[in-house]
């Protein structure tokens, strides 16, 4: 099967192509884009902390107004904006991007529990230990994720109705009920006395149908031993769930999505035929920051709608990308170097491909004597 035809931006944007990943810096590319055209950004910065020496990493530009506002531009009015950081210099990025004009909304926070201390204990130059026992680091378990809105104009529900943009995906992006849970027979709450606006303040909003599965939460997490066991200690089930029950009268139900670290298949799927990669511990996808696909499409799915437009400013080995593919979204996508830029088209043109194949196999099947007909 040949590999799907290059396309630009415009084509993206014009709907003539699925997606787009650019080699360039991604504060002069952004320039070339229109007004209000993409529905969301979906992000990876740069963490700004020089992490392994890598020169993309303390640049500043997660720090720079004068991108965010760029971005604000191009986003569709009410677009989300969702930017992964780090714990240290979150609190920079996220002060660039509202002074930038954006609306700062939530935090998402990834819990995990496959970190490692950067920092051990604390030496001396002939290895002795300053003070037995003290380290200079604490193991990284979570990473925080901005979301941050452009303002629009008149209501939600308008906007919603105009752009697609403003509010969140929930029945998209809700959690899935453990049997034996019992909101699989609904729930109804009464009206608070004072709510005489009927807003649904009173828990009246947290009225639902039965079966309808769980509310998504601002907390994800890996579904890791180590989360899980601390889980534990509320009384909860230590298997591998989308839970997060902090409450005694929530035990044991499932609360929150989780999403794993990238795994090797994941990393590296669609790149067998690269040449001229430089692969590290057999793996074939070199970027250190791969982001897992379950966990982007999870994002994906939540701010933006059907055959929206999904920009990723720093793509990166393409998570973002391979993601948007799946959801059935478009993707614009713009990476600084090369070999990133040359593996994330290689992963997102193997699920436009996997995508195809599928495809194919069902037409044969539904046009007789085909796949899954008896002879």
């Amino acid at each position: 099967m040949k590999t799907p035809p290059a396309s630009s931006v415009y084509d993206v944007i014009a709907d003539r192509s699925r997606y787009c990943v650019v080699t360039g810096d991604c504060r002069k590319e952004v320039t070339k884009l229109a007004s209000n055209s993409v529905h969301s950004l979906i992000t990876d910065a740069p963490f700004e902390l020089g992490y392994m020496s890598a020169d993309w990493d303390r640049t500043g530009v997660a720090y720079d107004v004068g991108l965010w506002k760029e971005c604000r531009r191009v986003v569709k009015p009410g677009g989300h904006l969702l930017v992964f950081a780090s714990t240290r210099t979150y609190h920079r990025m996220a002060c660039a991007v509202e002074n930038a004009g954006f609306q700062i909304r939530d935090q998402l926070t990834w819990l995990f529990a496959t970190g490692f201390n950067k920092v051990g204990y604390i030496k001396q130059r002939d290895g002795s230990h300053v003070l037995p026992g003290w380290g200079g680091s604490l193991k990284p378990a979570c990473e925080p994720i901005l979301i941050a809105r452009k303002p629009y104009s008149g209501t939600l529900a308008k906007n919603l109705s105009t752009h697609g943009t403003g509010g969140f995906n929930v029945d998209a992006c809700r959690v899935e009920l453990p049997a034996g849970d019992p909101l699989h027979k609904g729930v109804k709450h009464q009206r608070h006395k004072l709510d005489t606006a009927g807003q649904g303040w009173g828990f009246v909003a947290l009225d639902r149908e039965p079966g309808l599965w769980r509310w998504p939460a601002n907390v994800l997490h890996d579904g890791s031993p180590e989360v899980c066991k601390a889980f534990a200690s509320y009384k909860a089930s230590t298997k591998f769930y989308k839970c997060c029950p902090f409450d005694q009268d929530d035990v044991a139900l499932n609360r929150i999505f989780f999403s794993g670290k990238a795994s090797p298949r994941d990393r590296d799927e669609g790149l067998a035929h690269l040449t001229g990669v430089n692969a590290k511990k057999g793996r074939l996808n070199t970027h250190p920051t791969v982001k897992p696909t379950s966990l982007m499409r999870y994002l994906a799915r939540l701010v933006t709608p059907a055959n929206g437009v999904v920009l990723d400013m720093f793509t990166g080995a393409g998570s973002t990308g391979k993601a948007a593919m799946l959801e059935g979204f478009r993707f614009l996508g713009f990476e600084l170097c090369a070999s990133y830029a040359r593996i994330a088209r290689a992963r997102i043109e193997h699920v436009i491909r996997e995508q195809q194949r599928a495809s194919h196999r069902i037409g044969q099947s539904d046009q007789g004597g085909g796949l899954n007909r008896a002879p």
